[in-house]
């Protein structure tokens, strides 16, 4: 095998961290040599081959950035060849099948967390049939699977990044990436090339414990899916109460434009303020009148809503003093 350049590029990145974090008496000179290490860290990384796997909204997002950015972006494979034709000419590069992957030197599978590790071992498989000049980078992006899963091979770098956000459609998903956090876990060669990625999103990630990854996926389901589930059984209270609705209620959206002004007012005053002073209402304000009330009327709607009113309300008691609206 010749010499590997992620690994160069590995070396390089250790020395530019070094002159970033703490100087420890750095002549001159070694700045100097710091500040080309970086770029030659950002020129190698640029100059790897790379393929997305996946033609979702999040791998198309990421496909086009790779593009804007100046990386080597090889193409988009998927199992169907139609999809795969269609997201390649929204991004505009080219499009493989997913039996006909192209050598790269990163594969980023942008797939359902069931389907990572049997992409992957049709990856390694493909890469086998042709003379390896070096070790090849594997990068999943699920928020619950660690990198284990893609260490499949001695001939691998793997690596699990995960974008913190909700990545529905291609044109919002674009904007979306550009100001997430991500976390990051994996071995080194393959964590530096997605921290060269995202730098040049000026995006901001941090590194996670692999062991860690279950509980942090929770808070992010709780924080996005379990959001829109509360909301959602506040548009039945609504629709129970006379507010107009449309049937099926899952194509409603005049309960929830009824709503829309308050939920988006309460992240914005969160966002702003934090917890506990951007809360407002009578749980913030420990109002116990109105919040008895509240508890006998879901006596009459529904019991497992009464529950999750109290679980919520025993949750506000972990913040600090009371605010008032």
């Amino acid at each position: 095998m010749q010499l590997d350049p992620i690994l160069v590029c590995l070396d390089l990145a250790k020395d530019r961290d070094r002159g970033n974090t703490g100087r420890r008496g750095l002549k001159p000179r070694g700045y100097l040599k710091t500040f080309l290490n970086l770029g030659k860290v950002f020129f190698i990384m640029k100059n790897l081959k790379i393929t997305i796997i996946g033609t979702g909204a999040l791998g198309m997002a990421i496909a086009h950035q790779l593009k804007k950015h100046g990386f080597n972006l090889l193409g988009i494979a998927a199992r169907n060849t139609d999809s795969s034709k269609l997201a390649a000419s929204i991004v505009n590069c080219e499009y493989f099948s997913i039996g006909k992957i192209p050598v790269s030197d990163v594969y980023i599978l942008a797939v359902p967390d069931k389907a990572i590790e049997r992409v992957a071992k049709i990856i390694v498989r493909a890469r086998r049939a042709v003379p390896l000049q070096h070790k090849i980078i594997l990068i999943h992006l699920s928020g619950c699977l660690s990198s284990d899963i893609l260490k499949i091979s001695k001939y691998c770098y793997a690596a699990a990044a995960h974008p913190i956000g909700s990545f529905k459609h291609f044109a919002t998903a674009v904007k979306t990436i550009q100001n997430v956090f991500w976390t990051l876990e994996g071995d080194k060669s393959a964590v530096e090339f997605m921290k060269s990625f995202i730098k040049n999103l000026s995006g901001k990630y941090y590194e996670i414990d692999k062991k860690e990854k279950p509980l942090y996926h929770t808070a992010c389901t709780i924080a996005s899916s379990g959001l829109l589930s509360l909301i959602y059984a506040s548009c039945n209270m609504l629709n129970t109460v006379g507010a107009p609705h449309v049937v099926p209620l899952q194509n409603n959206k005049n309960t929830l434009q009824i709503l829309w002004p308050l939920i988006s007012s309460s992240l914005e005053n969160l966002q702003s303020s934090g917890f506990p002073a951007g809360a407002t209402g009578p749980w913030s304000r420990k109002d116990k009148k109105t919040i008895k009330t509240h508890k006998d009327a879901l006596k009459n709607y529904d019991k497992n809503t009464l529950k999750l009113y109290k679980l919520l309300g025993s949750g506000v008691k972990k913040w600090d003093s009371p605010q008032v609206d």
